[in-house]
């Protein structure tokens, strides 16, 4: 998450410029990772920005490209997931919440869940851009579970399909 790249951010680059206060989550996510980009060699960060959404960062040797688009996502029995997916340069797509969660039940593990569904998602061949959209549906079912773990998460996730009116 975002305050977790923060202190690796500092932890390999030493102590950051206080935050502009007009700052969104994306644009603070984008300037701790090019530090850890530059410190660490990574290659790509998926950072979660809490009920903003998510960003996906990557290095300039791994450019990333998505279409920006509106997304609709629905598993049976919970609110559809919206978001807002933009390409930001040749190097980010924000995922961005169009309709957030007000009252989850729980947030534990959602983070973990939008880590797991995207790398189930990117294993199973989709390219990393469209596995981040199932990994936010996957945090999304989180959400409304009182358990760890969502009783609504299978594979079966990686199955559903945007609806017509978000294409």
């Amino acid at each position: 998450n975002l305050a977790e790249l923060k202190a690796i951010c500092e932890a390999v680059a030493g102590p950051q410029p206080p935050s502009d206060s007009t700052a969104s989550p994306f644009d603070e996510a984008r300037r701790y990772g090019s530090a850890v980009f530059d410190k660490l060699g990574v290659k790509r960060l998926l950072v979660s920005c809490g009920r903003h959404g998510a960003v996906l960062l990557s290095a300039a040797t791994c450019p990333v490209s998505s279409q920006s688009r509106t997304v609709t996502l629905a598993l049976e029995g919970l609110p559809p997931l919206q978001l807002a997916v933009d390409q930001q340069g040749a190097n980010c797509v924000e995922y961005k919440l169009l309709a957030p969660v007000d009252s989850p039940v729980s947030t534990t593990g959602a983070g973990d869940c939008l880590m797991g569904g995207t790398a189930a998602a990117y294993l199973k061949g989709m390219p990393i851009e469209n596995a981040v959209v199932y990994g936010m549906l996957c945090a999304h079912a989180a959400l409304f579970a009182d358990t760890a773990v969502s009783p609504m998460l299978s594979p079966a996730v990686l199955r559903v399909k945007p609806s017509p009116a978000a294409k």
